[in-house]
């Protein structure tokens, strides 16, 4: 089983390098718009462009990953993601670089990340025997903190002397190691074109595209817990967005803000390690509720915090169940769904995450910036606004999560 494992696990480490250099080759790109058009409006705009293939060819692109060799998909992904970078690097190289060329080459890469994520959590269940999936899963969540912590870093070393054009033929090397590692990773997979009932071709293309989402539908209780993970996805991640500016209104120092940025970030490294320390559960709704339990209540307390120890204690306790539960929720996926489904299941999830994800950013920006700031800031000080914002948001996942995980349609999906 472990030489089954190892390269699965080399996989991971292969794309972590990748996500690496994108998440560098990513800030170089926003320090260079931040110099050139001195707005974050056009910032903000990458990971919408980012997220719109995912949502509207999402279960067209899980039909792809159901019915194609999944091990050729990851490959072809990195390969069309680096020909977007190379995309980048002649632009730049060529001295001008129009934001509509730029929106372009991000939503082409976005297309390709689209086909690759719903990939790999289909061959990491081909590839890990289902006791160890909550493991694999972990390591798999661990690359994204990991190269969070590690690209800022990175970025800001390396700017300067060797520039845009140099970052970005980093992220290519980074894409190259990748497509060349795993063509020589010995990864059993088979072509997902059967169907369990038999009917793939009688159904048509448009009705297999939408199995995904058919599934989701009939099974009530599942249903209802990708609702909850779509929810708790909206709740997220414009309000995270938000700790930069209030940790700067609560401590008034930047070097505080930096620090306890790190101890965010030092929590969802330590929820992902968690996971891959060998942490297994027998039923994995119960830890996926506590840990909702457990970010609303730490977004309440960051939101009121005043004491810089108690800011730091409570986004780091906030974060550690984030990847914890990305992990979870992707092998309870993978055990309760069939497999020549998993492509398109993991899509139709993409889909609405990837609707759920920039409607956060969407509101949660005007929102404070244009009403709860300018209402509150006379009364309450400067920062109520985003106060607000964060406690509501942690009572929204509670909310959440005790509709969800308290209906009997879901406690009975691991009965």
């Amino acid at each position: 089983m472990l030489g089954r494992k190892r390269p699965l696990y080399a996989l991971f480490l292969l794309q972590g390098g990748s996500l690496l250099g994108s998440r560098l080759s990513g800030i170089a790109v926003g320090i260079w718009l931040a110099k050139e058009y001195d707005t974050v409006t056009t910032l903000l705009l990458i990971p919408l462009f980012q997220e719109l293939p995912a949502l509207l060819l999402g279960v067209w692109l899980g039909l792809a990953v159901d019915r194609f060799n999944r091990k050729k998909l990851i490959i072809f992904a990195d390969c069309g993601q680096a020909a977007g970078t190379l995309w980048l690097l002649f632009a730049i190289a060529d001295g001008d670089l129009p934001l509509s060329q730029l929106y372009t080459i991000v939503t082409l890469q976005g297309m390709f990340a689209a086909v690759q994520v719903p990939a790999i959590a289909a061959v990491t269940y081909e590839q890990a025997a289902e006791g160890e999936l909550d493991k694999a899963n972990g390591l798999k969540e661990l690359m994204f903190p990991i190269a969070s912590v590690l690209a800022p870093f990175l970025a800001g070393m390396l700017y300067a002397p060797v520039g845009l054009p140099g970052i970005i033929l980093i992220d290519l090397l980074t894409f190259a190691a990748a497509v060349a590692g795993t063509l020589l990773l010995p990864i059993s997979v088979e072509t997902r074109r059967r169907e369990a009932d038999g009917a793939s071709d009688a159904k048509g293309l448009w009705a297999q595209a939408f199995q995904g989402f058919a599934y989701i539908f009939r099974q009530k209780g599942l249903l209802a817990l990708v609702i909850y993970m779509a929810w708790w996805n909206l709740q997220l991640n414009g309000p995270l967005e938000l700790a930069i500016p209030h940790l700067l209104a609560r401590t008034g120092s930047d070097r505080l803000t930096s620090l306890l940025l790190g101890a965010m970030n030092a929590g969802a490294l330590c929820g992902a390690l968690l996971v891959i320390s060998g942490l297994t559960f027998r039923k994995r709704l119960i830890p996926m509720f506590v840990g909702s339990l457990l970010t609303a209540v730490m977004f309440v307390i960051f939101g009121f915090a005043a004491n810089d120890w108690l800011l730091g204690v409570s986004i780091l306790l906030l974060m550690v169940p984030l990847p914890m539960t990305g992990a979870l929720f992707s092998s309870f996926i993978q055990v309760n769904v069939p497999g020549h489904l998993h492509g398109r299941v993991f899509a139709a999830v993409g889909q609405l995450y990837a609707l759920t994800a920039p409607l956060s950013f969407i509101v949660t920006g005007p929102l404070v910036d244009r009403w709860l700031e300018p209402g509150l800031q006379d009364r309450y000080g400067s920062g109520a606004g985003m106060v607000l914002v964060l406690a509501a948001s942690g009572c929204f996942i509670l909310i959440g999560a005790l509709a969800t995980f308290l209906r009997k349609t879901v406690r009975s999906l691991e009965e």
